[in-house]
């Protein structure tokens, strides 16, 4: 015989007041589910997994591991000068107001890859201002780093973007000529390559 088990269509964790309209109970206190509530780990990660290969498996749209990272400064794109490691370095005009940090971006759970619902850019583990001999690391867990940017990792010590991250413009104001900005690079995603969207069509 079959293996019976307990499963339920709706959890009342306190809001029946949404049911008033067919629901004489709606007034009732909240109730214990029937198994407990997982919203992440192993076993939610292991039932994500089985529904997408049921559905098919992973996106089967081209894409590309190539972040295609540069900075947009004052509406010009700026590529890295050089790289050393995972260190890009770029180099900032003195006239420079507006800096960001761009990347390609993609939300892995909707190509397949992992159960992660952000857009995400790249992960760095490191922001440094650089004008000769002087450096000034930016604190990743610091308030400055808000438009454009994810929570700190604390366990991993990064900061993911989500592709258009503003660098904080009182940052590079006290600089008065040109400096370098250095960016470390902990990990990207798959992203979606639009050039081979375009080639194919």
């Amino acid at each position: 015989m079959p293996t019976e088990r307990l499963a339920e269509s709706y959890r009342d964790d306190g809001n029946r007041w949404l049911f008033q309209n067919a629901n004489t109970g709606w007034f009732h206190p909240p109730k214990d589910p029937c198994a407990p509530v997982l919203t992440g780990g192993p076993i939610v990660d292991a039932a994500w997994r089985r529904l997408l290969d049921r559905a098919g498996g992973p996106s089967r749209l081209p894409l590309t591991d190539d972040p295609d990272l540069h900075l947009d400064i004052d509406g010009k794109r700026v590529d890295a000068t050089s790289r050393v490691r995972t260190a890009h370095i770029f180099k900032i005009p003195v006239e420079a107001e507006a800096v960001r940090i761009i990347s390609r971006a993609a939300i892995p759970c909707e190509l397949g890859l992992s159960r992660d619902f952000r857009p995400l850019g790249v992960a760095l583990s490191g922001i440094v201002v650089r004008q000769g001999t002087r450096f000034y690391e930016v604190d990743l867990d610091g308030p400055d780093l808000v438009d454009g940017f994810h929570a700190y990792e604390p366990a991993d010590k990064i900061r993911w973007t989500n592709g258009a991250a503003t660098m904080p413009g009182g940052l590079l104001s006290q600089f008065g000529r040109c400096l370098e900005l250095i960016l470390h690079v902990a990990g990207s995603t798959s992203y979606l390559d639009e050039g081979m969207r375009q080639d194919a069509a």
